[in-house]
């Protein structure tokens, strides 16, 4: 095998501890009310509502933010994965393709 595709096992074996990389209902769910928020913000700038902006900006966003983090505790996040150091993720996938190798 040569070196460069070794170095992308490796690297690709040490980036696997979240396989779903954020795409859960709660994630969702935070970031659309965080766009909805910035929207509305937006918006009173451009009419030149500062109180409206005040609110959005940041009630929105600690809404947003205590919503995400309500729907996470309720299950609906991702699950929490223990971070490993990079030996041992590789002694981890050395074991599995030991494992995986037909007599």
């Amino acid at each position: 095998m040569s070196e460069l595709s070794a170095t992308n096992d490796e690297h690709r074996h040490e980036n696997t501890t979240q396989a779903h990389h954020g795409n859960t209902p709660a994630a969702w769910t935070t970031v659309g009310l965080l766009l909805a928020t910035s929207v509305v913000a937006g918006l009173a700038v451009v009419i030149g509502n500062w109180w409206l902006f005040f609110v959005s900006a940041i009630g929105g966003t600690l809404i947003s933010l205590l919503a995400g983090k309500v729907l996470h505790v309720m299950g609906h996040g991702g699950p929490r994965v223990p971070r490993h150091s990079p030996a041992e993720v590789r002694q981890i996938a050395e074991d599995s393709a030991e494992s995986s190798q037909v007599s």
